[in-house]
């Protein structure tokens, strides 16, 4: 093995937002019986099966829905593109937060539309002003409940207010919602039970709330009407989950108590023991999986700072400006991972971090240990 490649095969890939532990298991056993039946084409707007069980499931955990609300879709960013196409036209402007998910941005921008950031949620209130005063220049509104990569959630004030400021404008409003039920401190709130019903919007994910990442598989939840519109653009674009994909949500979802407990179970020490080593240059988000690390100490930009991480400790990161310019000294770390990699990458961190003087970052020599 070469050098090069010897470098890659250590390397811990710190981006991806997903909780690595299996599928599970009723998921699994559901795709399989698949291979002794026909296999018929899926509907645009998902198996009548799939948005049943998913408008159950929502009307019990997070806002009331009906089967002819939801719209299935090869995943949330899917759904997200979905909406865009259905409700604006090329040219059109899109509000986007900052920092915000960059998989918006880059769909806006995809689809010929121009993303707009304005500033997200914080306490003196000045980022309403803001948002209102770019509110005139758009047709839609993207909005995070909770927001990634901060792992900040919404008061719901803030929620309240963003509606109303997208009803008075004639704005269509997306709610990005696939983190609602990893919430570690506070309570999921959302702007749709605010908003003008037929311009508004929820998107879900199942590789969250499931653990079917990989799967593609998510969700608009609207109205009947909008959700008619938006069928017609997802059988258009044919961005419809698949058969498996759907049957595998069908199965997760009836189980969801359980594999919600493994995977907060699952997360929570990692972001603990990260937060504890790593402060005061990260806090505890209030939900989500990733870490929003300060590298300001550093005098490098985000870019530079993932860089330096990958070619000297072998991690690599997301640079924050990729979520918007209010990231530029930050990056975002995703902590899903297998506790005993999650520790060695924060002692990497540690280690890159210490010549810069960044604050009383230790961790006990038993432990450092096992990352040589």
């Amino acid at each position: 093995m070469t050098r090069g490649a010897k470098q890659r095969a250590s390397e811990i890939d710190l981006r991806i937002g997903d909780i690595r532990l299996p599928p599970p298991p009723t998921a699994l056993h559901a795709v399989a019986a698949l291979s002794t039946t026909p296999a018929p084409l899926v509907p645009p707007a998902g198996l009548t099966t799939t948005r049943e069980r998913l408008s159950r499931h929502f009307t019990r955990h997070i806002w009331h829905a009906t089967p002819d609300q939801v719209v299935v879709c090869a995943g949330a960013t899917s759904a997200a593109a979905a909406l865009i196409t259905a409700w604006t036209r090329p040219g059109d402007t899109i509000l986007v937060p900052d920092p915000g998910f960059p998989g918006h941005r880059h769909v806006v921008e995809a689809l010929s539309r121009k993303p707009l950031n304005y500033p997200v949620p914080e306490p003196s209130g000045d980022w309403l002003m803001r948002l209102d005063s770019l509110a005139d220049k758009a047709q839609a509104l993207i909005w995070l409940s909770p927001n990634n990569p901060t792992g900040e959630v919404p008061l719901e004030a803030d929620c309240r207010a963003v509606a109303e400021i997208a009803a008075r404008r004639g704005l269509f409003l997306i709610s990005d919602e696939v983190h609602h039920d990893l919430i570690w401190e506070g309570t999921h709130a959302s702007p749709l039970p605010f908003a003008h019903p037929d311009r508004r919007a929820a998107v879900w994910s199942a590789s969250k709330s499931l653990r079917l990442a990989g799967w593609r598989v998510g969700c608009a939840v609207c109205s009947p009407k909008s959700a008619n519109r938006i069928a017609r653009t997802v059988g258009a674009l044919t961005v419809a989950a698949s058969l498996p994909a759907q049957v595998a949500c069908n199965a997760a979802v009836d189980d969801y108590d359980a594999v919600l407990r493994q995977s907060r179970d699952h997360v929570l020490p990692n972001l603990q023991y990260a937060v504890d080593v790593l402060h005061p240059l990260v806090v505890m988000p209030r939900s989500g999986v990733c870490l929003w690390v300060d590298i300001s100490v550093t005098n490098l930009s985000s870019g530079e700072f993932a860089l330096l991480c990958r070619e000297r400790s072998g991690l690599r990161v997301w640079p924050g400006d990729r979520f918007g310019p209010a990231g530029a000294q930050h990056v975002r770390i995703c902590l899903g991972l297998p506790e005993d990699m999650a520790k060695r990458a924060v002692h990497r961190l540690v280690e890159l971090l210490r010549p810069y003087g960044a604050g009383d970052l230790t961790i006990s020599g038993k432990e450092e240990e096992r990352d040589h």
